[in-house]
């Protein structure tokens, strides 16, 4: 059962440690918010094309996060991850039949902070990110797992821009792959930091990218190197 409650035109995932969202579900509702200290878990096929927008971590000074996993498949128009002032939102994108797809906006890091985690062979696809938009925003975007954690697996980045706006935004590449591919355009000032795999950045023209690379040691150099040029 979905833990929710009713504001207008609104559906609410609050209040509650877990929300598990079931198989097939179909809602009537404008816009979902999983926040105060909400978690919501995706394990099969969920379709929200008729709904506007999904938001993680929505009310200031809150917390929110979302979990993809399994056989988890979600399709929403807009996504947005820590979009209250000093909101915290937090997803999990994880396991080999686990895909995330957003058909218009995504912005990770609005006025609060967003984490998106990547890995275990799972599926993002989206036109465009909007890495940390404002500058009281922090974004991050983990390919594996986080700085200082222990490397995992990959993903499929399926993202034609990351664009990093004024907050802080950085791209986290922390895998086990021999030869991850990232085929993302990257424009604006952000950090990318490699740490361990692999990865090629196959997309020719980065010349709107204006932040900085960190390879941290040799190994990662030789990712660094490897790709296309920056």
């Amino acid at each position: 059962e979905i833990l929710s409650g009713l504001v207008g035109s609104e559906m609410c995932i609050r209040d509650r440690d877990t929300g598990v969202v079931p198989e097939n579900q179909q809602f009537d509702f404008n816009m979902i918010y999983i926040s105060n200290n909400g978690e919501a878990t995706i394990t099969s096929t969920v379709n929200l094309d008729d709904i506007n927008s999904l938001y993680v971590g929505s009310d200031s000074n809150e917390t929110g996060a979302l979990n993809i996993q399994d056989n988890g498949q979600l399709t929403i128009r807009n996504f947005y991850i820590g979009s209250g002032k000093d909101a915290e939102g937090e997803v999990l994108v994880t396991g080999g039949n686990a895909k995330l797809t957003v058909m218009n906006t995504s912005t990770f890091g609005y006025n609060g902070n967003a984490k998106f985690t990547l890995n275990n062979g799972a599926t993002v696809t989206a036109n465009t990110i909007r890495l940390a938009s404002n500058n009281t925003s922090t974004g991050t975007i983990n390919i594996g797992a986080a700085k200082g954690e222990t490397a995992v697996s990959g993903g499929t980045f399926d993202v034609n821009i990351i664009e990093f706006g004024n907050g802080n935004g950085t791209l986290v590449l922390n895998h086990t792959d021999g030869g991850l591919q990232f085929r993302s355009e990257m424009r604006g000032n952000g950090n990318i930091e490699l740490y361990s795999g692999t990865t090629r950045f196959i997309h020719n023209d980065h010349n709107l990218f204006s932040g900085d690379i960190k390879p941290v040691s040799y190994t990662h150099l030789r990712a660094h190197e490897t790709r296309e040029d920056l």
